[in-house]
């Protein structure tokens, strides 16, 4: 799962030293949680008080088992002058490995589809081939990916000895058209 949160910090407006406040930052997300962080949306700005304000966004990939009391463990690692404000937890899957997944969809509703013409073949004395195959859903209401894919939040079934998992179902629904070969 992905956590992300917020770090506001002062600077002087005189401090040029980027490497001593990147270090900074550093130092309270590790004490957040020891992890490697990514740092975005770095915005510096004038503050009435005399100093600089600087504000980010970092975020990383964490174990399901750091997602605990994290507004607390956000405010016990900030310390004067820098704050960490803000987690979020994201717990969908990375896009690459949508995509990888439904890449294997299609491949596999492809090998359904040849199994069918198979059938279709036998049954109906003649040769048959895809005409044409369209991948995606119809559906409202349904979060759907640039992979024409359903996402949605899998329900445990029990199975698993662990009982706080975080999973999501794919779904991808194939419209097939057979055509006759020429006889």
């Amino acid at each position: 799962m992905r956590v992300s949160v917020q770090v506001h910090t002062l600077v002087s407006t005189g401090d040029q030293d980027h490497d001593a406040l990147v270090s900074r930052v550093r130092a309270a997300l590790a004490r957040f949680i020891d992890t490697t962080w990514t740092v975005s949306g770095v915005t510096r700005r004038a503050d009435d008080t005399g100093f600089e304000r600087v504000e980010l966004v970092a975020s990383s990939m964490v174990l399901a088992r750091e997602n605990y009391n994290l507004d607390e463990r956000a405010r016990r690692a900030s310390v004067e002058g820098l704050a960490i404000t803000q987690p979020g937890v994201d717990a969908r899957l990375p896009g690459a490995l949508i995509a990888e997944a439904t890449l294997g969809l299609q491949e596999y509703l492809l090998e359904l589809a040849q199994k069918r013409i198979e059938r279709v073949d036998q049954a109906t004395g003649r040769s048959w081939r895809i005409g044409d195959i369209q991948f995606g859903l119809d559906g409202e209401g349904y979060e759907t990916s640039a992979k024409l894919t359903r996402r949605e939040t899998a329900l445990l079934d029990g199975a698993s000895d662990e009982l706080l998992t975080t999973s999501e179902r794919l779904m991808l629904v194939a419209q097939v058209t057979l055509k006759s070969n020429a006889a």
